[in-house]
Formats: C-alpha cells, sequence, structure tokens
C-alpha cells in the first residue's frame, strides 16, 4: 500500500494561512482597539492551525507521495492593500511555504503552479522558490501521476458553484474533458482528479474515478468572510493505493473552536 497525502491553498503571508512558528504574530497585552483583538484572534489562529497541521503529518507517517495543488505563498495583496498580509515580501513567504512542506518527510513529491494573482507576482512564479526550497521532484501547470496503477490528475483551478448542488456537475465536469483529451490520446484516463483553489472539500465520482476538491490551509479572509457564501474548509485529504489499484481516500477536517463565529450576547 502507498499513502498520498494531498493539500494545498497554504497561502502563507497572509495571516490566516499556513505560518509557520518563527513568523507567528505576537499576542498583543491587553489589547486597547478592534484592530488589535483581530490581531489576537489572527496569531490564536496561527498558534493553533499549525498545532493540528504538524499533528495530522506526523500521524500519517510514512507518507510516499506528496501531492501540492498550488497558491503556496498569498502575494502582495493589492486587493486588500496588502493590509492582510504577515509580509508582502514574497522571498519570506516562500520560506514560510518551505518550512511548512519540509515536515513532510515523502518519498516523491509533485506541484503545481497556483493562481497567477497569488503566486506569479512580478512575471515569476515564486512556487518555483518553494518546490526547490522543500526539494519538490516536480512542479508543472498540470501533472499527471501513475501510482500502482492508478493515475491521478492534478491541476490548481477548479469553478466554484454558486449554489452548494451545483459543485458536484463543475467536479464531474473536470472528468468528462479528461475523457475527451484522453479520447484523443493526448493526457492519460485518470482515476483519481485532484483541484484546489475553491477552499472547499467535496467530491464527485463512480465506481472507478473521483473528482476531488482539496481544502485549504488558509481561514477566511477580508475577501472571504464579506463578499463569498460558500463554505471554507481547511485540512487535507489522503489517499491510500493498495497494490492492486484498489483505493481509499479520507479528510482531514481542521474544527478547532477558534475558527468558529463569534456570537454576542446582549
Amino acid at each position: 500500500m502507498k499513502r498520498i497525502l494531498c493539500l494545498g491553498d497554504l497561502h502563507s503571508g497572509n495571516q490566516a494561512g499556513l505560518t509557520p512558528p518563527s513568523y507567528w504574530y505576537p499576542m498583543v497585552e491587553e489589547p486597547r482597539n478592534s484592530l488589535q483583538r483581530r490581531r489576537n484572534k489572527f496569531a490564536e489562529i496561527q498558534r493553533q492551525v499549525w498545532g493540528w497541521y504538524k499533528e495530522q503529518i506526523e500521524a500519517l507517517q510514512p507518507i510516499d507521495v506528496l501531492l501540492d495543488l498550488g497558491d503556496n505563498t498569498d502575494g502582495r495583496g493589492e486587493k486588500s492593500g496588502s493590509t492582510e498580509l504577515i509580509t508582502p515580501d514574497q522571498n519570506l513567504q516562500c520560506d514560510m511555504a518551505v518550512r511548512a512542506l519540509e515536515i513532510v518527510k515523502a518519498k516523491a513529491k509533485v506541484m503545481v503552479y497556483g493562481s497567477p494573482y497569488h503566486s506569479a507576482t512580478d512575471y515569476s512564479d515564486w512556487e518555483d522558490i518553494v518546490a526547490d526550497g522543500a526539494h519538490f521532484d516536480k512542479i508543472g501547470s498540470r501533472e499527471f501521476v501513475d501510482v500502482n496503477g492508478v493515475i491521478f490528475d492534478l491541476r490548481h483551478k477548479v469553478s466554484k458553484s454558486s449554489v452548494p448542488h451545483g459543485l458536484g456537475t463543475l467536479l464531474a465536469k473536470q472528468r468528462l474533458w479528461n475523457l475527451v483529451w484522453s479520447d484523443v490520446d493526448l493526457q492519460p484516463n485518470a482515476n483519481i482528479i485532484l483541484r484546489g483553489h475553491i477552499h472547499e472539500y467535496a467530491y464527485d465520482g463512480r465506481h472507478n474515478w473521483v473528482v476531488i476538491s482539496i481544502p485549504a490551509l488558509e481561514w477566511s479572509t477580508k475577501y472571504g468572510s464579506r463578499v463569498v457564501d460558500g463554505i471554507v474548509n481547511i485540512g487535507m485529504v489522503y489517499i491510500d493505493v493498495e497494490e492492486n489499484g484498489e483505493f481509499s481516500f479520507k479528510h482531514l477536517g481542521c474544527t478547532l473552536g477558534i475558527l468558529k463565529a463569534d456570537t454576542l450576547v446582549i
């Protein structure tokens, strides 16, 4: 049996992204205003989510393959005036992502590029630095991986439905397009199709294939909380592939109390 860990959308560099200890916000003692109280909440989220992440990685070992769906750094944050960033320095954001990914001691590692807004600013693919620093075997726009005869199809982006019941259709469409490409012998016929981008765990499939939307490792942003209706999931997915090609997958969701919405009792 081989174990495959699937994760992505770390958005390291954002205050709500996956943040290693050396970059945590310090706690503000005796906060005096809403900005300081909000900063303290993000400081606590950084600590608790990192602790959860590290605990899951340790429990899943040994991991044979790490598949990373991109958006490992957050970018310059122009849409919010960089007000949600721990740092706008892309090199430091890459260092955060490397520190997060290097604790996954996988035998093989494959990454796909994320959204240009987050990870390809200034005409540079910053995730090249992340992939090199965390010793990935390969990075590309779309990758196919064979594990015990099971074909994985990796790409970052999938569309998000405006209604909860529409997401399954968008996931199944990824399978249909893969069949079209494979029909003209330009792609392999994939069994497991992995996508990131929408920060929501969901799946759709039949007896010999599945399309999985991988959850994020970033919590809520200004855009997410003020504009987006859809749910946000923090977590990851692991897939066990047997020698005969049978596979199973499991979602690991982060449900820390610090992530729940506050209710003001008056």
